[in-house]
């Protein structure tokens, strides 16, 4: 197991080191220091409302109507490979029925059998409350965020 800092530990429900004292714990906790091991919870509404822009763009993804995904997007599109070190990369809205074709035929990597995102987003009928964390989602490897109050499809991971 990767070791916590001492804060994190205490605040994840495991023993905080030694030289954490007490009192500088029950500090921290007072001014509300987020514990690294919380999810950002997921209201209700957050969630409906995601469930209802997935089925826009998962009907869109699966007619492979890139004009239609597209309109669900915010450009500039980001990328970036498979860790979350490695690069972001812009693409416009002129490429990006050429990146969507790629995006939809990569293998997100969550079963053992070979599946392309595709196939995921034609399993996934609806959008669960486990998708969603606040203002972002995220359904396989694509990253999909709440900017002015509509559900936009932002950032995208993909294989080099």
């Amino acid at each position: 197991m990767p070791r916590l800092s001492p804060m994190i530990a205490a605040r994840c429900g495991r023993r905080p080191r030694a030289w954490l004292t007490s009192t500088a714990l029950a500090a921290l906790m007072a001014i509300g220091a987020a514990p690294a091991c919380a999810q950002v919870p997921t209201k209700p509404a957050a969630h409906a409302e995601f469930a209802g822009f997935w089925a826009d763009f998962r009907a869109a993804a699966l007619a492979n109507d890139a004009a239609g995904v597209a309109s669900l997007t915010r450009f500039p599109f980001m990328t970036r490979g498979p860790l979350d070190r490695d690069p972001l990369k812009r693409h416009d809205a002129a490429a990006f029925g050429i990146l969507l074709r790629q995006l939809l035929n990569q293998d997100p990597g969550l079963t053992r059998e070979p599946q392309t995102m595709t196939d995921l987003i034609r399993r996934k009928e609806t959008a669960s409350a486990a998708d969603v964390q606040g203002n972002r989602a995220r359904v396989g490897q694509f990253i999909f965020e709440k900017i002015d109050g509509t559900w936009m499809f932002t950032q995208a991971y993909i294989e080099p």
